[in-house]
């Protein structure tokens, strides 16, 4: 029989790191910093919805929604990844995807967002410095919305960011 210090020894070890979320954590100080950009994104554009989702374990996560806008969506929320939603066609596809009326596109007219009554669209992938996907940046409307050269490009100016800051952390 082995020495019983040994037993003890291994027996007191700290367990190692679990792997199970092996990318860092977005700190609560980037999470504000992101949520006045969404705000701004939202208010700016002229839409209900503004959000960055983040995908992990076969799901999206809301990490920020815009504060004052007329919707339902507060961080936290999930979704499963294979419930149809715009976002998950974005990260799939790893492109931009505008939807401007749902109602008009046999892909997206019997869709989850359409019942909650967004027809509009206009979402990017988020990347991670790897280049696997982080989750997306969007924007939804309950109207038809077009969504102009320049707001896709405050969209991309916000993305750019965003991983900017990913490769940071």
């Amino acid at each position: 029989m082995g020495d019983p210090r040994d037993e003890k020894t291994l027996l007191s070890k700290p367990s190692a790191p679990s792997n199970e979320f092996p990318r860092p954590t977005v700190p609560e100080d980037r999470l504000a910093e992101w949520q006045t950009a969404v705000d701004s994104m939202a208010e700016r554009l002229g839409v209900p919805v503004g959000l960055i989702k983040k995908a992990e374990f076969q799901r999206t996560i809301v990490l920020v929604a815009n504060k004052d806008g007329d919707h339902s969506f507060k961080r936290g929320d999930a979704a499963r990844l294979d419930s149809g939603l715009y976002c998950e066609t974005v990260m799939g596809r790893r492109r931009e995807l505008l939807v401007r009326n749902a109602l008009e596109d046999p892909e997206w007219a019997g869709g989850r967002a359409v019942k909650l009554g967004f027809v509009s669209y206009l979402g990017y992938p988020l990347l991670w410095p790897d280049g696997e996907i982080f989750g997306t940046l969007c924007v939804l409307d309950r109207e038809e919305h077009s969504f102009s050269p320049e707001a896709q490009e405050l969209m991309v100016g916000i993305k750019e960011t965003i991983e900017r800051d990913l490769a940071g952390l």
